[in-house]
């Protein structure tokens, strides 16, 4: 159980999510379809049945571009449900970005400040209270561009404040750009 967004690439809609928040391959529990829905409504949006590219992975260590999952968006969706790529590809530091929750058990905003930047991820100080938990893979956008800038894969806690870590946009659109193809995911399970 987790977030995702919809985001396009050269013209292309796409999904994306977590990959720690899914479990692929389990023969005791196949994952043959996976549903979006926007928080709040009573039916699903898009029933999603197949990566685009191969999966990433739950990430171990500092690298936050392994994970995650790409899909195929199979049918048409609202344009305004389409979030942006920021061409930058990463925050800088200092930039305030929003955590828009896909949890739906709060407040859907939460304005934050980009305090690290490196090759492997952005870390946000979140200037509110909140609890992250069921958040991963939800979008950060730029408060300056107003373009998606990351997914939130990883959070904890620093002097107090929530600090979120995420996959930046720039290596979400590079995975998609180099996908060969789509994966069933009921051809993923053994």
């Amino acid at each position: 159980m987790g977030c995702g967004f919809l985001f396009a690439v050269d013209g292309d809609v796409l999904a994306t999510l977590a990959a720690h928040c899914v479990r692929l391959g389990d023969e005791q529990r196949p994952l043959l379809r996976i549903l979006l829905s926007i928080p709040g409504e009573d039916r699903e949006l898009l029933e999603l049945k197949a990566l685009h590219g191969p999966p990433g992975r739950r990430r171990v260590g500092r690298d936050l571009r392994l994970d995650y999952l790409l899909l195929e968006v199979p049918q048409p969706v609202p344009r305004g449900l389409v979030l942006q790529p920021d061409r930058r590809g990463a925050p800088l530091v200092g930039e305030r970005v929003w955590l828009y929750s896909g949890a739906g058990d709060g407040p859907a905003r939460y304005q934050g400040v980009v305090y690290a930047v490196d090759e492997y991820a952005a870390w946000v100080v979140m200037e509110e209270g909140l609890d992250p938990a069921g958040m991963s893979g939800s979008p950060l956008i730029s408060a300056r561009t107003g373009k998606v800038v990351g997914m939130a894969v990883a959070a904890g806690w620093q002097q107090g404040r929530a600090v979120v870590g995420m996959h930046p946009i720039g290596s979400l659109v590079a995975k998609a750009r180099a996908s060969e193809g789509a994966l069933l995911l009921e051809d993923l399970t053994p």
